[in-house]
């Protein structure tokens, strides 16, 4: 079967699927309303199936069959982009622009550190980063819009390819002034009493949630937040403690009080701190460098 069409209406239809759109796709693109919907009409009857559902007067929602193509034509359409930044410029090993998300915990710890030695090494690539919860992460790279992403392990399915490069136990975040805050070890027995801060973003309060479950018992009260900041000065301020799975370097928060993490000798599951990929695509030179360079980062700090 010969399809006939070019990256073109390949572009107009991944900007009108982006905007939701073909009226503010047109508006983007700079060019005519007539133009965009001639494109996605040629790639219907070339492919033979609906690829949105119109809505009035512009609107459009991908079908089932759009959401499919959407991820073949951003796949594409990336790897013309880094042909073409190649072309321009042979001497560069690698060169493009990526599309790369971050978990927000993990963003402010790790993300710049690895962007600024990644970009030593690879100048003349672009990190495009997006820093979101998982519920986005998920979605982000289920779509294509994202081509890989730095997150935890939480609520993943054969449709995407991990890869583990750090492994981080949830550890108990109390005040230093709390009286479990010279301890080395603690239980969650011992603070069950007060109120438990938790990271209330998608996927992650299950979670934090199910460590209590496991163990049968259950928090007396939930505050929930969805800031890891915000968390560490609330608990620094003393409305309770938290759990966590980072540890940032300073103790000292932005209102400037201070927590303690604390080792937990309850048997909890931990996270695992991975890169994510779409299980079945081909990661281009230029994300495959990238990951290969988180990797390394990963394995060399403490």
């Amino acid at each position: 079967m010969h399809l006939n069409y070019t990256l073109r209406h390949l572009k107009y239809f991944m900007v009108a699927a982006d905007c939701g759109s073909i009226s503010q796709a047109a508006r983007d693109l700079n060019i005519s309303q007539p133009s965009i919907s001639a494109a996605i009409n040629h790639l219907e009857r070339e492919i033979g199936v609906e690829l949105f559902l119109r809505k009035r007067p512009h609107g459009v929602i991908l079908t089932a069959a759009g959401r499919d193509l959407i991820r073949a034509a951003r796949q594409l359409l990336n790897h013309t982009k880094e042909f073409e930044v190649s072309a321009g410029n042979l001497v560069d090993a690698v060169a493009s622009e990526i599309h790369v998300a971050c978990f927000v915990n993990i963003a402010p710890t790790y993300l710049a550190a690895i962007l600024r030695s990644f970009h030593a090494i690879h100048p003349n690539v672009t990190v495009r980063c997006y820093v979101e919860d998982q519920g986005e992460i998920l979605a982000g790279i289920s779509s294509g819009r994202y081509e890989t992403a730095i997150t935890f392990d939480l609520d993943l399915t054969n449709d995407y390819t991990v890869e583990v490069v750090r492994e981080l136990p949830p550890r108990l975040v109390v005040s230093n002034h709390h009286p479990l805050s010279q301890r080395s070890r603690a239980s969650l027995e011992q603070v069950l009493s007060e109120p438990f801060i938790v990271l209330d973003l998608p996927h992650s309060r299950n979670y934090f949630l199910s460590l209590f479950h496991n163990l049968g018992i259950r928090p007396s009260r939930i505050i929930p937040v969805s800031s890891f900041e915000t968390i560490r000065s609330l608990v620094g301020n003393q409305f309770g403690y938290s759990l966590l799975n980072i540890e940032p370097r300073a103790v000292v928060n932005y209102d400037g009080t201070q927590v303690r993490y604390i080792n937990l000798r309850d048997k909890l599951r931990p996270l695992q701190l991975c890169l994510l990929t779409l299980a079945g695509s081909s990661p281009r030179r230029a994300v495959i460098a990238f990951n290969k360079h988180a990797q390394a980062f990963f394995r060399k700090i403490n």
